[in-house]
Parts: C-alpha cells; structure tokens; sequence
C-alpha cells in the first residue's frame, strides 16, 4: 500500500488537533513528536469508538514520520483496519504497527487488539532483543511515548543494520 491514498489522509486529519494542543506545527518531522505526546496526555478518558479513530489517525501521522525520517514502506490493504497496516523499514526487515503503538500511547498501557510490538524475522530475534537490553530502563511514561518509540526503533535499526554489515554475505 503507497501512503499517499490511505495513510496520509488519516495522518493530515491529526494535524489541526495536535497543533491545537501543542502550538506547535505537526509537520512530520521528528521534532513534531513532542507536540503530539503533548496532544496525547491532553486527551481525556474517551469512548473506545473515539479512542480508536484517534489512533488510528496518530498512528497514521507517526508512521508518516518514521517513513519519511528512516525509510520505510507501508504494507496493507485499504480494505483492512488501520490497526492492520504494517509499516516495514527498508533497511533491514523490521515491522511495526503505527496505529497499534499510538493506541498504547493514548492509553499508557499495553491494548488488545493493537500491536505494539517491533516484529523482526526469526534470524534477527536475538539482535533484536539484544539492542533492547542495552537500552536500559526507561519510565512508563517515555516507553510508550511516540518520541520514545522513535528513538528506540531508530536505536534498533542501527544495531540490526551494524550487524547485517559485519556478517559474512
């Protein structure tokens, strides 16, 4: 799936609440991310219908950062719930779902029926989990903010890409 038809709509519609709350322009770049964890822990408890629609235009927003700042392709289909779309980063084959990670954001809390997980294959499951342990312990509140879900898949994707280079071809 190309963002441009169905993941930038949703994206774009985060923009106007976010620069509300923030004063600050949603642009899309990392920077942008402090305003919308701002917007984030501005929301108050909500019906899960809008909880969903909120995520589902965050995550949106947030993979268009992430696409745009690391490289990544988005993978779904329009057909399937926004929860459902992947976005998969070129450097190395490591997935996440957006949407999934900023409905852990708004709730600070692990959900459901969302994906807040960093999906590798089997091959890089223990690099995988090795970069996460040499992060140390964050706070709650930093684990499931969308800068620091940023920082720790950019962290990621360094260690994987440093290790795809030091192995034999």
């Amino acid at each position: 799936m190309k963002a441009e038809p169905e993941t930038l709509p949703l994206a774009e519609r985060a923009r106007e609440p976010i620069r509300r709350a923030a004063q600050m322009e949603a642009d899309y770049s990392v920077e942008s991310l402090a305003a919308v964890d701002h917007f984030l822990r501005t929301l108050p408890a909500a019906k899960p219908e809008k909880v969903a629609e909120t995520a589902d235009q965050i995550g949106c927003y947030f993979g268009e950062v992430l696409r745009r700042a690391l490289g990544a392709q988005w993978q779904g289909s329009p057909a399937e719930e926004p929860r459902d779309w992947r976005l998969v980063f070129d450097a190395v084959p490591l997935s996440i779902s957006p949407v999934g990670m900023a409905a852990q954001a708004i709730y600070e809390d692990e959900i459901g029926e969302y994906d807040g997980a960093l999906d590798v294959p089997l091959t890089l499951r223990g690099a995988l989990e090795r970069a996460l342990e040499a992060m140390g312990e964050v706070d709650e509140a930093y684990y499931y903010s969308l800068t620091g879900r940023f920082e720790t898949i950019q962290h990621v994707l360094d260690v994987l890409v440093a290790g795809k280079q030091q192995r034999p071809s």
